[in-house]
């Protein structure tokens, strides 16, 4: 597979990049359009959807909670002040809307998910995405999640622990 194309191959030589989480959590199916099934498709066309129509502030609030995230780090995450986060959250907004972060929230939420299928626990996955890890140049986890690059680097890593192979 090209590797510039942006998915990651499993040693079982499924794509782990970002996912539906419909399938098994070390070959969970790719939304990349190079790597398409009909039921991933539809999977990233209701994405899509829904991040466009905005994603529900509560989901927003729910996985701040889920990764114990401070409102800082939350607002860097979604490209936004955190006076303009606070804004959102305080004015009772009921959607993110999509240039505030909505499908950033969504790519997250199956982050969480995987991340908490694969360490069988929310609270030492959200410990890991705070480590430093040699293989991301001493860098967390969380702290690449604001770039496309970094979030794919974090499914491959993902990757690695769900197939066993530990850094």
């Amino acid at each position: 597979m090209d590797a510039s194309l942006g998915s990651f191959e499993s040693p079982g030589g499924g794509a782990t990049g970002p996912t539906s989480l419909r399938g098994d959590m070390g070959n969970p199916g790719s939304l990349f359009p190079h790597a398409q099934s009909s039921t991933n498709q539809a999977e990233a066309f209701r994405m899509i959807e829904q991040a466009r129509a905005g994603v529900p502030m509560a989901e927003v609030k729910a996985l701040i909670a889920e990764l114990s995230l401070t409102n800082a780090e939350a607002a860097r995450l979604l490209g936004l002040t955190t006076r303009e986060l606070a804004q959102h959250m305080r004015e009772g907004r009921s959607v993110l809307p999509i240039e505030d972060g909505a499908e950033l929230v969504l790519w997250l939420r199956q982050l969480c998910a995987w991340g908490a299928a694969i360490f069988a626990d929310k609270g030492k996955f959200s410990r890991w995405m705070r480590r430093p890890l040699p293989t991301l140049k001493g860098q967390s986890p969380l702290s690449l999640l604001d770039t496309n690059i970094g979030m794919q680097l974090v499914w491959e890593e993902l990757g690695r622990l769900a197939h066993g192979v530990y850094s």
